[in-house]
């Protein structure tokens, strides 16, 4: 973590290296600009079309001499004026720049706390969490030491809900059903109204009991369906959704009729083991 606020510090200072220098430099008023040279200049092309016209015989000799007597006065005023009213240059204030540099840090902490994964530098919650991405990859001596860390997690932060739902994950996946319903109980006490957690509750519950529904899992999967009345693990266990029950009876059909056409095939006559995780939550 130590490192991570390093970098984020690094980041932040580097923004800012970029942003501030144009807000602090000091520039010239633009709006000032030397009302004399650019006179100077269409006075001069006045001058010069004045002459191109009196060559070619357009203006008189009289009225050319008052053209450019009024044209050389017009000059004289300018460059007066310009010799008056110097450019100064003008300051930017600096206001912005300061609050610039204190809120975008706090606005960058704010938002990771926000929309970031704080826990994620919490390495006895990431640690427990293995068993549900990688515990093909783990002993089981690996996944007892994990479990027994974030037990003792839990018990210096109890409301720590994050970590009983990690908890609750990791035993039930364990097959330890009957811890994995006291963590769910926990966890269902600090978020009670989730119908999601209900359904898991109710889950483990009922495996805990040998795959019985009576009692505290239909109360589950009852209080479940009143906060999501389409969550789909309430309806299934629940066995009150026509679709899900047809799912189940499609796959239970066609699981059985290809596990006997393997036995048919290989001459097992000594039968077929169905394995995988889904066949036992049947």
């Amino acid at each position: 973590m130590t490192l991570f606020i390093v970098i984020a510090v690094l980041m932040a200072a580097l923004s800012l290296v970029f942003l501030l220098p144009p807000l602090l430099r000091a520039r010239s008023d633009r709006a000032d600009v030397d009302r004399a040279r650019a006179n100077l200049g269409v006075l001069k092309d006045q001058l010069a079309e004045l002459e191109a016209d009196h060559a070619r015989g357009v203006v008189a000799d009289a009225q050319y001499a008052e053209i450019k007597a009024e044209l050389e006065r017009r000059v004289l005023d300018d460059v007066g004026k310009g010799d008056v009213t110097p450019a100064t240059p003008a300051t930017r204030a600096r206001w912005p720049a300061f609050v610039l540099a204190a809120l975008m840090p706090l606005a960058a902490a704010g938002l990771y706390v926000k929309y970031g994964d704080p826990a994620a530098f919490d390495r006895q919650l990431q640690t427990a969490a293995a068993p549900q991405d990688d515990a093909h990859n783990l002993t089981p001596e690996q996944l007892d030491g994990m479990v027994a860390s974030l037990r003792k997690r839990l018990e210096k932060d109890p409301d720590n809900a994050q970590g009983w739902f990690t908890l609750a994950r990791s035993l039930y996946q364990m097959r330890n059903f009957d811890e994995a319903a006291k963590a769910y109980e926990r966890l269902v006490a600090l978020v009670p109204d989730d119908a999601d957690l209900l359904a898991d509750y109710a889950d483990a519950t009922a495996m805990a009991q040998g795959r019985k529904f009576e009692g505290k899992p239909r109360e589950l999967i009852a209080k479940a369906l009143a906060l999501d009345p389409r969550q789909w693990k309430a309806l299934a266990m629940a066995g009150t959704d026509a679709q899900c029950v047809r799912t189940i009876d499609a796959f239970c059909a066609l699981l059985g009729g290809f596990a006997g056409n393997v036995a048919l095939t290989l001459g097992a006559r000594g039968g077929v083991y169905i394995g995988g995780g889904i066949v036992p939550r049947l």
